[in-house]
């Protein structure tokens, strides 16, 4: 019944009628007030698909109010809080998601992604990368992590390792760019350029990619 619900919303989310999909989940959350959660969830994940991240924490605060211990909502609002650079909540919510959901894999990924990607505290986005590893050791997301930390920690031959691991699993623009990054951070420019320019024919729209690309010069 729930999968029904969400149809109609995304479908006009993707007709690009965001206003609409979020005033059809309000008309619904107001006709069947014991589904608001669920509708509030649909409504967040849609605003953060849109790239709107404040309006999405916005949405996910009014669900935690309701249900405080929603682990969908408290990884979700984790994940919009870290554009917000709203990083002490981010990280409180993830370690609450790892208290009443242990063996939640991308939880332990996305925290220890964030503090690699942040460059800081390396030392605790290690054991937090190997727990997720564990739990998840064929996640292309949780590999591009483990290789981002390794990246940061100088270690290239590594990172080069776990990228190309990530790379047979899901080729995607965040892996890929990371992929250009490591190789050129590893002094092989060519072969960072190469894959650069493979990686833009995948994904020509990406501004990642685009972002990468500028800075490295290419």
């Amino acid at each position: 019944e729930q999968e029904g619900l969400r149809l109609p919303p995304v479908r006009l989310f993707k007709q690009g009628k965001l206003a609409d999909a979020r005033r059809l989940l309000s008309s619904a959350a107001s006709r069947q007030p014991d589904s608001t959660v669920q509708f509030q969830l649909v409504e967040a994940d849609l605003l953060r698909m849109a790239d709107k991240p404040a309006e999405s924490f916005e949405v996910l605060e009014l669900t935690l109010v309701l249900e405080p211990d929603n682990t969908e909502a408290l990884y979700m609002s984790a994940m919009v809080a870290e554009p917000l650079k709203k990083y002490d909540l981010m990280e409180q919510r993830l370690r609450r998601v790892m208290v009443l959901k242990p063996d939640y894999a991308q939880a332990y990924n996305a925290l220890g992604y964030s503090l690699a990607d942040r460059n800081t505290r390396l030392e605790e986005a290690a054991p937090l990368l190997d727990k997720a590893l564990s739990l998840a050791p064929d996640d292309a997301a949780i590999l591009d992590s483990v290789a981002w930390l390794k990246f940061r920690q100088g270690d290239f031959a590594g990172a080069i390792e776990m990228i190309q691991r990530a790379m047979a699993k899901l080729e995607d623009a965040e892996i890929l760019s990371h992929h250009v990054e490591i190789l050129h951070a590893s002094g092989d420019k060519e072969a960072a350029r190469s894959a650069y320019a493979s990686a833009k024919e995948k994904f020509p729209d990406s501004p990642l990619l685009r972002t990468v690309g500028q800075r490295l010069g290419f």
